[in-house]
């Protein structure tokens, strides 16, 4: 990657969370603090809602960091929750105990018995939901019963929902009238301006020990005037020109690499109708801007089948990396069930260990590859792996593989991360190994000749990006579609038959999907 090219000591604009980049505009501060208001009232509800990529996690992860001690979280994502489901996950987060196949009575029973008991103690319990624009009305009804329950000051639980614009609209359904009266604050997240947009990549830049001077004058204005002040879109211009400048050999990134960064991830972008341009907008009274999610970076569906927990911190606090191995027994995982477990865990989903296994995870679109080979193979789908170590005393080892450089091996083992030479490596792997891939296209069959659709289109589009031709926004599988099909196949070494099955769209993902764990060129 480009990272040493620049003298990075981290690529400034990745799509990976980090903490250490976070970046809070005035209108980001502006709803942390009315947020914050909220949830210190007695009302059930708080309210965020943004389009996709204006920064509602940013405000998520300074919120919760600023909660206090006496606070018990949980945090939950799923696009998929029945009311079952959802008050399953509240045990499960809060180690509430319950019966398999436990009625939605009793489930209720012992949350609200938790919650007493807990606000007994002095605790106060939330409940966040990211994309909540997804929840059915049943399961938004389910959590408004949950928040009935209060004492003569105070409710026994807060809910806090984070979601596109879609969820104010749904909350104004005659049927949930009710949790809409509930809500305290609400606060709509609107895009940077032109000046905040400029003062967030000349901090990413600063924090990564980059040159601020590195893009020209004229080619941040481009980037300021194309993204719309969509921090997603700002990452992915400013990444995608730094590595256009890196293949010239150019230590400096100016207008015309912009452009082409803008060809390669924009022309993924519909135009839409009524939005102000950045130098006529005025931030109070800007329209919402609606943003389709970006198909270069995969239409995932981000289906999580527990809770979400934000990657960097939740490694930090509970993987704390160790000094390097040299020859000492290691304690693996117990069970694959338990490595598969962390391995969702590296991809940002947290289950327990009875979901970990392949079938479940396809809930979330992701995919197995299990198999024999060498670790060439796994850098060429380049994505966290499950590996199959022997200790030197002849135990099996399960770890996860996450992070290969030209000093050594990162292993994620239970509660740390240790670093091995990739000599320990090569001599304890038996070269097993479990990597996930994640659906770039959701369809359940083949795209072959003759097929038409939503699904064609996104296949097109990102055929052209993989293979850096112009954008082919047709939503026919054509001839021309067939042979750049092949084209793709050939190049990874598949079976040139110009259907898209699920190899290849494997190997689409691995080209395409940005926010996947990788082994290299990524955090």
């Amino acid at each position: 990657m480009y990272q040493d090219f620049f003298g990075f000591n981290k690529l400034p604009f990745s799509m990976t969370l980090n903490a250490r980049f976070l970046y809070l505009s005035e209108r980001h501060k502006e709803a942390l603090n009315y947020l914050l208001s909220g949830l210190g009232q007695g009302g059930g509800f708080v309210l965020l809602t943004g389009e996709v990529g204006t920064g509602k996690t940013s405000v998520l992860r300074a919120l919760f960091s600023q909660l206090d001690s006496n606070v018990h979280l949980a945090l939950i994502l799923n696009q998929m929750f029945s009311a079952q489901e959802l008050l399953e996950a509240i045990c499960d987060e809060f180690k509430i105990s319950y019966t398999e196949n436990a009625p939605l009575k009793q489930l209720k029973d012992s949350i609200v018995d938790f919650l007493k008991t807990e606000h007994e103690r002095g605790f106060q319990t939330i409940i966040a939901i990211d994309e909540a624009q997804h929840l059915g009305a049943d399961v938004l009804e389910q959590l408004r019963l949950l928040t009935n329950f209060e004492t003569d000051t105070d409710t026994l639980l807060k809910v806090f929902l984070s979601g596109q614009t879609e969820l104010q609209q749904r909350l104004q359904q005659a049927n949930l009238c009710q949790l809409a009266q509930r809500i305290t604050a609400r606060y709509h997240l609107l895009p940077l301006t032109q000046k905040e947009t400029e003062s967030y990549i000349k901090h990413r830049l600063s924090l990564a020990e980059g040159q601020l001077s590195l893009f020209s004058a004229s080619s941040i204005r481009m980037i300021v005037r194309r993204s719309k002040g969509i921090p997603r879109i700002v990452n992915l211009l400013c990444d995608k020109a730094l590595w256009i400048s890196y293949q010239k050999g150019t230590q400096k990134v100016d207008h015309q690499a912009v452009e082409e960064a803008c060809k390669l991830v924009l022309d993924w972008q519909v135009e839409t109708p009524g939005v102000a341009p950045m130098s006529t907008r005025v931030a109070p009274m800007a329209p919402p801007l609606w943003f389709p999610l970006l198909i270069a970076i995969g239409v995932s569906l981000l289906l999580t089948i527990g809770s979400y927990r934000f990657l960097p911190q939740y490694l930090e606090s509970n993987y704390p990396i160790v000094k390097s191995v040299i020859e000492k027994p290691l304690e693996g995982f117990s069970s694959q069930s338990s490595a598969f477990q962390a391995l969702l865990s590296v991809w940002g989903y947290s289950v327990n260990e009875f979901q970990a296994n392949c079938p479940n995870a396809k809930r979330a679109q992701l995919y197995c590859v299990e198999s024999n080979g060498t670790l060439a193979d796994l850098l060429l789908l380049n994505r966290s792996a499950l590996v199959w170590l022997q200790q030197p005393s002849g135990e099996e080892l399960l770890a996860i593989l996450y992070r290969v450089n030209s000093q050594g091996v990162e292993l994620l083992l239970p509660s740390k991360r240790v670093k091995v030479s990739h000599q320990w490596f090569e001599q304890h792997w038996n070269g097993a190994y479990t990597q996930l891939w994640q659906k770039p296209i959701i369809t359940e069959r083949a795209m072959k000749l003759g097929d038409k659709g939503e699904a064609i289109l996104a296949l097109n589009r990102l055929l052209s990006f993989a293979l850096e031709q112009p954008i082919n926004n047709s939503d026919v599988f054509s001839k021309e579609t067939e042979l750049q099909v092949k084209e793709f196949q050939e190049i990874f070494g598949l079976e040139t038959d110009g259907i898209v099955g699920s190899k290849t769209q494997m190997w689409l993902d691995s080209i395409v999907n940005v926010n996947a764990p990788v082994l290299q060129g990524g955090e």
